[in-house]
């Protein structure tokens, strides 16, 4: 006979709690009180060492890592100087861009307050504090985000280890890898949506008020909002997510309401936002404000979206660098730098797939669940958003531009972590995929082909500074060219204090490309009123270009390579430095001065602007 087991499963009466104390026996109520600290004390511990090693992950890759990214911040931090040495107009408009309303008015805040400390005890220079403060809090706003996907994952998992993979995932994406410690608002906004998303998915315990957890949630979004206007984009399907997400502690009525408030408070406190910023700005019409709407892009207008989105995708989560040439090369069919299909299935080709594989399975392990396919229309509504604002307005193939998607799709990621199995085929799938994405964003950022980069650069403008007088403009091929690389990711290096403006002759698959020649003339007369030098790259003259350049025949409509170097070999030179990878100054005589003379009055801009 099997003996009983009573004593341990089952409750005993109450003249009979403890029958037997002389041999240990006690009764399952009073294991589970006894039980229940120490299984809350255990989880806190493991809670807290997941954080630490969050911490201590973030802290190594920060340090470690070399990415490439634009030089955009350089723009934000002197604009935010100009407007706090003069309060202007033109200053001002400049501070409250559309496009990043907040971030600039951040930058010349936190210049204001930390200079002394910044430029004494640091030894930074006073033009680069802003810098300091941008990158500073880029870097806070990535391990935030990081813990609340930890939180929001170990919530929707009930998995500590399952939390920890996500948040450690969500570390090596190579948007987050490029963006970390850049200066640009995309992470700081990130983090706040991060915050919209925690909220949401918080037990009713923990803020029964649904009009203040609705204006905190709606608050942060606006706020993202203002840092990087495209973040609107994922707003609706957030708020489409708060109404569908079921909890029990909720009805039907009470989450319709969360999601009104959220909706409410997110418009109203947006539209104040620009609201104060085209009255701060002195907009007098409707025609003014849409030309300020219409700068925000900086003539960043990319053509053959729909294409760009094949790589552009899955650039969101994977790194595509370099191979993304290879692609634009066999596409154009570029006579320079012939493409082979072998190449392309090493390199590229197959990472669309696979990422349309991982992400195809993660939707397979949420269809099997209500709180699954919950968060699955989230994720959908979100990121069909995205796609559909990409291509027909925006361009899809920054790495940036899916990142209002990353806060449904990690809560996603955190659900299904929780439900993986060793025999499930598409949880399989779903681990090979994040597995290899973490392994080639690592790669991608990794110190060594990066030094590589920065050294060229790095003796290219030692050679410059020879001859670099103050006000003189620097043209290169593109942002393609290591030195704007290196301005970006380096910009503490003496080497960057040089006093010159870089210029990128072309800005391949924009449709401005067709002004390379007008605008070229009006930074050359610029510098030279301004008793500067004009040097442009010996690349600029070369018979053809060298792959490693970055260009690509037929990426700038209407644009040939012949066209371009025919154009600058027509100016006469006086000077050179570098040797064949180096420099040479266009002479500034009257021959010279004509031709760009007539450039500019031939532009439909009659006045030679500062670049």
């Amino acid at each position: 006979m099997k003996p009983s087991s009573t004593p341990f499963k089952k409750p005993m009466s109450a003249g009979l709690a403890n029958p037997l104390p002389g041999l240990g026996f006690q009764t399952t109520e009073l294991v589970s009180k006894a039980a229940i600290p120490a299984a809350s004390e255990d989880r806190k511990s493991k809670t807290a060492g997941a954080c630490v090693l969050l911490t201590l992950t973030f802290l190594v890759l920060a340090s470690w890592i070399c990415p490439t990214f634009g030089g955009d911040p350089l723009f934000y931090i002197e604009q935010a100087l100009a407007f706090l040495h003069k309060h202007g107009l033109a200053e001002t408009r400049t501070l409250l861009e559309f496009g990043h309303l907040l971030w600039r008015p951040i930058a010349a805040v936190g210049a204001e307050v930390w200079m002394p400390a910044i430029t004494g005890k640091a030894g930074i220079e006073a033009r680069l504090a802003p810098l300091v403060i941008l990158i500073t809090l880029s870097l806070a706003a990535t391990l935030l985000s990081a813990l609340l996907v930890f939180r929001i994952a170990k919530s929707l998992s009930g998995s500590i280890i399952s939390a920890t993979a996500v948040s450690l995932l969500f570390l090596v994406t190579y948007p987050v890898l490029t963006y970390m410690r850049s200066g640009y608002s995309y992470v700081p906004g990130l983090a706040l949506q991060f915050v919209a998303v925690t909220l949401m998915l918080a037990p009713p315990a923990w803020l029964r008020t649904l009009r203040v957890r609705g204006f905190l949630i709606g608050f942060a979004l606006a706020l993202s909002i203002c840092l990087w206007t495209p973040y609107i984009v994922s707003v609706p399907g957030l708020i489409i997510f708060a109404f569908i997400w079921k909890n029990d502690e909720w009805p039907y009525s009470e989450r319709m309401r969360l999601a009104g408030h959220t909706l409410l408070w997110t418009a109203l406190i947006t539209g104040a936002a620009f609201t104060f910023a085209i009255l701060f700005n002195d907009f007098r019409s409707i025609g003014e404000i849409a030309q300020w709407i219409s700068d925000s892009s900086h003539g960043w207008a990319q053509n053959h979206r729909l294409a760009r989105l094949i790589t552009g995708l899955p650039r969101s989560f994977i790194a595509v660098q370099d191979e993304s040439l290879m692609l634009k090369r066999l596409f154009f069919r570029d006579p320079y730098a012939p493409v082979r299909w072998t190449q392309l299935l090493v390199t590229v080709a197959w990472k669309p797939p696979i990422f349309a594989l991982g992400m195809g399975a993660l939707g397979c392990i949420l269809a099997r669940t209500a709180a699954g396919r919950q968060l699955l229309i989230g994720t959908l509504c979100c990121w069909v958003s995205l796609v559909i604002f990409s291509v027909a307005v925006f361009e899809p193939s920054s790495p940036e531009r899916f990142l209002p998607g990353f806060p449904l799709l990690f809560a996603s990621l955190g659900y299904a972590a929780g439900r993986v199995s060793r025999t499930d085929f598409a949880s399989w799938v779903l681990g090979a995929f994040l597995t290899l994405t973490a392994v080639v964003n690592l790669v991608s950022v990794a110190p060594g082909p990066a030094n590589r980069h920065e050294e060229n650069a790095a003796q290219r403008l030692s050679s410059f500074a020879k001859v670099c007088r103050p006000h003189s403009l620097l043209v290169l091929l593109s942002y393609a060219d290591d030195i704007f690389r290196f301005q970006s990711v380096k910009p503490f290096d003496p080497l960057n204090r040089l006093p010159y403006h870089s210029f990128p002759a072309m800005v391949p698959g924009t449709l401005d490309g067709l002004r390379f020649r007008e605008e070229f003339a009006q930074a050359a007369l610029y510098a030279w009123q301004k008793n500067g030098d004009v040097w442009i790259s010996q690349r600029l003259l070369a018979t053809r270009p060298s792959p490693s350049w970055g260009w690509v025949e037929g990426d700038s409509p209407g644009i040939k390579w012949n066209q371009l170097r025919d154009f600058y070999r027509q100016f006469q030179t006086d000077a050179s430095t570098g040797g064949i990878d180096g420099f040479v100054r266009i002479t500034p005589n009257e021959a010279n001065r004509r031709l760009l003379i007539a450039l500019v009055n031939s532009s439909d801009n009659k006045t030679v602007n500062s670049y």
